[in-house]
């Protein structure tokens, strides 16, 4: 059997773009997640939704804080477009109108403005547990396959005089 020993590390970094088109709004996020939230790191704010696609095709971040009304485009509608890339979504909003919306697009949470600092720790803090229990299972699946698939397997382990055949099970 194979164990692996993972620190699950509560302080796990996680990053973060704003797309958020008032600027009063980007500041308060800005403000509350240094003071708050010191295990997020900011790699970007975008005043745009285009802006807000073009930034995360190329920084792949964890978390994306979204307002939904927007000119020109809504948060949903940029969503669609950024197309196949793995982060959650924190909706970031006014209204709350869109809360539908939000679960049907598989929004991690659904924060209204003006937004508490507790409520956004909270709502990170939920999200870095999410982060480690997956990493978790992810190494518990890849132990268990790696432990199903060597139980009657031999390696070769070369000697001065050729080969030895080893039950992996007998290491």
């Amino acid at each position: 059997n194979y164990v692996f020993i993972f620190a699950a590390s509560h302080h796990a970094m996680i990053k973060c773009v704003i797309v958020e088109d008032d600027k009063f709004s980007q500041v308060a996020l800005v403000d509350t997640i240094s003071e708050h939230c010191n295990n997020v790191e900011i790699l970007a704010v975008c005043n745009t939704p285009e802006e807000g696609v073009k930034v995360i095709r190329e920084l792949l971040p964890h978390l994306v804080l979204l307002d939904i009304e927007m000119p020109g485009m809504s948060g949903f509608e940029m969503l669609k477009l950024v197309g196949d890339i793995d982060f959650e979504v924190i909706f970031t909003t006014s209204y709350n109108e869109y809360v539908l919306d939000a679960i049907r697009s598989n929004a991690f949470d659904y924060l209204t403005k003006p937004i508490k600092p507790q409520e956004l720790k909270d709502s990170i803090d939920r999200l870095v547990e999410k982060k480690v229990r997956t990493r978790n299972q992810k190494f518990e699946q890849l132990a268990q396959s790696l432990s199903a698939v060597n139980k009657n397997r031999r390696i070769a382990l070369p000697t001065f005089e050729g080969f030895i055949f080893v039950n992996v099970k007998d290491i």
